[in-house]
């Protein structure tokens, strides 16, 4: 019954919405159709990862077979390795970087000059100095108060002077008009506005 009321309403549509109704039709069936193919590609990309016995049958003769076997066999180890050489060898040279340590270089020759050297390149490396950048300056009857950032501590440091940063070894000495005076690793230096 609900049918044949729906066959009717089809029959009384105008020409324009019957055009409507087959266009709608045809874009239902070709993308269902879309759906199953690309469906049926996709389990079939699946199953490609069986192994294919049957790819090309007697290209391998019987009597080669197991030298051929003993061949891939000695070679699947290597080729093993090399796979993981390739894989891990960006993270093996970002390693070595990371701890100085060099895998041309030979190891006890390494270490023998380090033992003699390394109290040598400690004294020799320069005490890296913190950029001190003045953000804000008061100075009212002699007194200053400074607001500055400095590398390696928080932003906005309000500081007046004897104030210690960096872990003891910068403190202020004086803050003027003109700008500010400190000192990092008994060395002076200023920061003007």
């Amino acid at each position: 019954m609900m049918l044949t009321s729906k066959i009717d309403d089809v029959r009384n549509m105008s020409l324009s919405e019957k055009k409507e109704l087959f266009i709608f039709a045809a874009f239902f069936i070709f993308f269902t159709a879309l759906a199953l193919w690309s469906m049926n590609n996709f389990i079939t990309l699946l199953n490609i990862s069986e192994p294919m016995t049957d790819i090309a049958p007697g290209v391998i003769s019987p009597a080669g077979t197991s030298k051929d076997a003993a061949k891939i066999e000695d070679l699947e180890p290597k080729y093993r390795d090399y796979i993981k050489m390739r894989t891990y060898s960006s993270q093996m040279v970002a390693l070595a970087e990371a701890v100085d340590r060099y895998p041309i270089a030979n190891a006890a020759e390494e270490l023998a000059a380090r033992s003699v050297v390394k109290e040598d390149v400690l004294e020799e490396i320069p005490e890296i100095i913190p950029i001190v950048t003045i953000k804000a300056l008061v100075v009212m009857s002699g007194e200053g108060v400074a607001t500055l950032d400095i590398e390696g501590e928080r932003p906005g440091l309000i500081v007046s002077r004897g104030t210690v940063f960096g872990g003891g070894k910068g403190r202020i000495i004086s803050i003027d008009s003109g700008g500010v005076s400190w000192k990092w690793a008994d060395k002076k230096y200023r920061t003007d506005l």
